[in-house]
């Protein structure tokens, strides 16, 4: 713990000087540890210093909301439809086609796909200059969005299709139940230029803000085969959306399952009309940085399986899907498609203890 002594401006001297205040802030930056609170009522002080927490640095928000006009998907935008790595799905124009690892969440307020800053959910950190970010400083993100509808597949007209994907006999990577075929929602973050390029986002460590965390997103696993172990992989960084449940049902309808959301729910095949989705992930700096901006994205489908750790040990893990839906084919995967009415995103950065 550290002591400083500086000069008071008042009362022995009522007019301020230049040389006062220089002289007292050499002396608190000289300081080599944290300033006890003997000084915390002095006028000058480096805040930095100050052995305390919970001090704001910034906090933004955005939320450039796209709102349906009425109950279809059309009357959304086609920027809000976003479909998975398994789809080929590339029409009509202006969606989120399939064949893609992860997609930014970037359409703006008329469901128009904008990758320009202040559009979408691409926030923009203290205009052009960024935020500094020092070593112990907290990252707080939120962040929210409302799941309009769950798209089917090429082929998933009926539910009845992905159930055949449970019970096909003899496929590599059945049986994971109905429940367990989900999207992620997560925010990344640009360290690399306040262009803001989609290309420039990375997950907290890819940005080199903080060490050794590896987590659950499409840049570090890939997809298909390439499998990412629950043991290893952090996951607090994200959302779940789900997509279908078991539900009941009668003869005429699907008994199946149902949907988790649709723009005719709730009914027989749908379990909302719509449903919101949440999430904060908070961390700590280990490398200072300049952040220009944080914007979530979004990746599906992904599975449930394991990862063969050993002769006897199981390791739970999840996978990108690959196949589409369409077992008249022998394609026993998973294509369903999400539509995003608004999504929002707010970032709180706190001023660490000093080392």
């Amino acid at each position: 713990m550290g002591t400083v002594k500086i000069t008071n401006y008042y009362d022995e001297q009522p007019i301020t000087s230049a040389t006062t205040q220089n002289a007292n802030q050499s002396a608190i930056t000289a300081s080599t540890g944290a300033l006890n609170e003997e000084n915390i009522r002095i006028e000058g002080i480096d805040f930095r210093n100050l052995n305390t927490r919970g001090i704001r640095l910034f906090g933004t928000q955005y939320n450039d909301r796209a709102i349906a006009t009425g109950q279809s998907l059309p009357t959304l935008g086609n920027g809000a439809l976003y479909y998975p790595f398994s789809s080929s799905t590339s029409a009509p124009s202006g969606i989120h086609p399939g064949g893609e690892l992860e997609h930014a969440v970037n359409h703006d307020n008329t469901g128009v796909i904008n990758t320009a800053a202040g559009k979408g959910t691409k926030l923009q950190l203290n205009g052009s200059s960024g935020i500094g970010l020092q070593v112990n400083d907290k990252v707080v993100v939120r962040w929210s969005a409302m799941i309009y509808a769950i798209i089917p597949g090429t082929q998933t007209t009926n539910i009845d299709h992905l159930m055949s994907t449970l019970i096909a006999p003899g496929v590599a990577n059945n049986g994971s139940g109905i429940g367990e075929w989900f999207w992620i929602l997560y925010p990344k973050f640009n360290t690399t230029s306040n262009a803001l390029n989609d290309n420039d986002f990375n997950d907290a460590n890819g940005a080199g803000i903080v060490n050794s965390e590896l987590y659950l997103n499409p840049d570090n696993d890939g997809a298909g085969a390439a499998k990412s172990s629950l043991a290893t992989h952090n996951t607090n960084h994200m959302t779940v959306i789900p997509l279908h449940l078991l539900s009941a049902g009668n003869a005429t309808g699907q008994p199946d399952g149902a949907n988790y959301a649709d723009v005719n729910g709730p009914s027989e095949i749908a379990v909302n009309n719509h449903f919101k989705v949440s999430g904060e992930f908070s961390f700590t700096v280990d490398q200072a940085r300049t952040l220009y901006g944080v914007q979530l994205f979004t990746s599906g489908v992904w599975r449930f399986d394991f990862d063969p750790t050993g002769t006897t040990t199981l390791t739970p893990s999840v996978f990108l899907e690959p196949d589409v839906c369409d077992p008249a084919n022998s394609d026993y995967g998973v294509d369903d498609g999400i539509a995003i009415e608004r999504a929002k995103v707010d970032v709180i950065i706190y001023m660490g203890e000093m080392a």
